[in-house]
């Protein structure tokens, strides 16, 4: 053991990410395959094994923060703090409702128009279902995503590729939950969609200074919300009327919405500000800055610790 630590404690100093990726695998997908394997299908053991699995990603993030050293506190202290609580919070919401007016256009466009009806019968269910999404079957997962890896991913790529690389590893975590039939739709469109989506709350957390919190509930938001369009209309077999798979729809109108931010603000911050570092430590920032001559690419947000 002694000689053991010393080693993490390397790895997670020169490569956190590196080490956090496969941690973040090994909890969730033990949790998922052990449970899915066991119990029926949809029981509430199921349901549950589900939602714990979700917090891999987070708790990979702390084991590699402890191993190098660093304060979790000031790691949670600094990821719940924003310069403006109102405006994230409307970012976090309003982005991921403007984005399902996009895709449920393109629905309503070939199924038709639902009534209101339809609408205000949902309304209970999609406050439970926004709780549940954000708390314990997609929002959590954000400690993990961009809470520990995208900030260090960030001071040492552009937003856009530290985004993509978030992205594809946030796909292949989703892996089992295909396997064991709890996502049923085609891989490949659903991976377009997670990259796309990946790049989207890279814009959100450099606007917002790197607040967690507001991760966690644009996830939530975008989960909860993407939902809506295929149940007010009747399920899947109202949508066997779209040209492509209603996921396709998603994919292609997140992939607009990320070509949207690319476009506004470039790729190397994906916002107007620069892009943020860790701001829980300093350490690694400096010698950071002087290997790449790029400190002024958001490393003074990683020195604020």
């Amino acid at each position: 053991m002694n000689g053991r630590r010393p080693t993490l404690a390397r790895l997670a100093n020169d490569y956190p990410v590196a080490l956090f990726a496969p941690l973040a695998l090994v909890l969730s997908w033990g949790v998922w395959v052990g449970v899915f394997s066991a119990t029926p299908a949809w029981s509430p053991a199921w349901l549950l094994g589900a939602g714990v699995g979700a917090w891999g990603p987070g708790i990979a993030g702390v084991v590699v923060l402890r191993l190098r050293g660093d304060s979790v506190r000031s790691w949670l202290s600094d990821g719940f703090r924003t310069h403006s609580v109102i405006r994230s919070m409307a970012l976090a919401i309003g982005v991921p409702a403007v984005i399902t007016v996009g895709v449920a256009a393109a629905v309503f466009a070939f199924v038709g128009v639902p009534n209101r009806v339809s609408l205000g019968q949902l309304a209970p269910q999609l406050v439970a279902s926004f709780v549940m999404t954000t708390l314990w079957t997609g929002g959590n997962e954000e400690f993990g995503w961009r809470g520990f890896a995208l900030p260090h991913l960030q001071e040492q790529y552009s937003a856009l590729v530290s985004g993509l690389l978030v992205g594809g590893l946030w796909t292949v975590w989703h892996a089992p939950l295909f396997v064991y039939g709890l996502y049923t739709m085609p891989p490949a469109v659903y991976a377009v969609s997670v990259l796309a989506l990946s790049v989207a709350l890279t814009w959100y957390y450099n606007t917002t200074d790197g607040w967690i919190l507001g991760a966690i509930l644009f996830h939530g938001s975008v989960n909860t919300f993407l939902n809506l369009p295929p149940r007010v209309v009747g399920g899947e077999e109202a949508l066997s009327s779209l040209p492509i798979p209603y996921f396709g729809v998603v994919a292609v109108v997140m992939s607009g919405f990320g070509g949207i931010l690319l476009l506004r603000y470039g790729s190397e911050t994906l916002t107007d500000g620069d892009i943020v570092g860790r701001t829980w430590t300093d350490r690694g920032s400096a010698s950071h800055s002087d290997s790449t001559g790029e400190s002024e690419r958001g490393r003074s947000h990683a020195a604020e610790g």
